[in-house]
């Protein structure tokens, strides 16, 4: 909720703390280029130390939020006094800044925000109709499963948001096609003080209510339906489902199939739908 306004401030903040001590006023993308190809969340709570090339200051640094070194041309944000000075600013709660300071800390600890640059996925740039995102590489990299979800959400929104923009401009007719693999790790139960109700319920509104009229289709698997949001399967209009276990049935409103579904060899399942029900179905199994 606070993280747009904390940025916005931070840039603000920063533009203020080199105004007047840089012989010429830096542009957004100079300041955002220094930034990005530097920032990670360990060193957002930290530190930032960059050697200026072709920008010389023409006066000393008076705040400890900046430093500059002019033996070794070297400017050194303290972004953790930054940070903290603009979620005071913004008078969020101490539990509230903590909790940010937390959360900052742990995506450093997993490992994948930690390299230089960045990458601007733009959809409209990509070749192919077909794009497979793989984020086992991820699952080798942390053992946490918040890492993962990151990005996957950064990838939907991104995709909405673009999709959003085609059917703003009335220019899009092609219907888009997601189809999710493991949909329980990125939509779980929302009952656990490590996962946000918001978060996971609004993204899931986004790309399975909002998105039908955006050309956007939405496929889940899992093999876990007990574990998946219930606002899944509130929106899902179609479920295919294969063996299962009785209370597993029984949360996915298909209890009457139990004696069918329970006992079926692999491969055979029911697909219900709300323009169609009881229709059963086997699938091709290939090694």
């Amino acid at each position: 909720m606070y993280w747009e306004a904390i940025i916005d401030e931070l840039l603000d903040k920063i533009r203020y703390s080199l105004k007047d001590k840089i012989n010429r006023g830096l542009t957004d993308y100079e300041i955002a280029s220094i930034l990005r190809d530097n920032l990670t969340p360990g060193k957002l709570i930290g530190n930032i130390s960059v050697t200026l090339s072709g920008i010389s200051i023409s006066s000393n640094f008076s705040k400890d939020e900046v430093a500059y070194d002019p033996k070794t041309r070297t400017l050194t944000f303290h972004m953790g006094k930054m940070l903290r000075s603009v979620m005071k600013e913004l008078e969020l709660a101490y539990s509230t800044q903590d909790v940010i300071v937390r959360t900052l800390k742990a995506y450093d600890s997993y490992g994948i925000f930690t390299v230089p640059g960045t990458v601007d996925f733009r959809l409209d740039k990509i070749p192919n109709d077909d794009v497979v995102v793989d984020l086992s590489w991820v699952m080798e990299r942390s053992a946490s499963i918040e890492a993962v979800a990151t990005i996957a959400y950064k990838v939907l929104e991104d995709f909405f948001a673009w999709k959003d923009e085609l059917y703003k401009k009335k220019q899009d007719t092609k219907l888009s096609l997601i189809i999710m693999d493991e949909a329980h790790e990125y939509f779980p139960q929302t009952d656990s003080e490590n996962v946000s109700k918001d978060i996971v319920e609004g993204l899931i509104n986004k790309v399975m209510r909002l998105g039908r009229v955006r050309n956007m289709g939405v496929v889940l698997a899992t093999h876990v339906p007990e574990d998946l949001n219930p606002l899944v399967l509130q929106l899902a209009n179609t479920k295919v489902v294969m063996r299962n276990e009785s209370h597993v049935l029984r949360r996915i409103g298909l209890e009457e199939y139990e004696d069918f579904l329970k006992h079926a060899i692999p491969g055979l399942g029911i697909v219900y739908s709300i323009n169609f029900s009881e229709i059963p179905i086997k699938t091709i199994l290939t090694s």
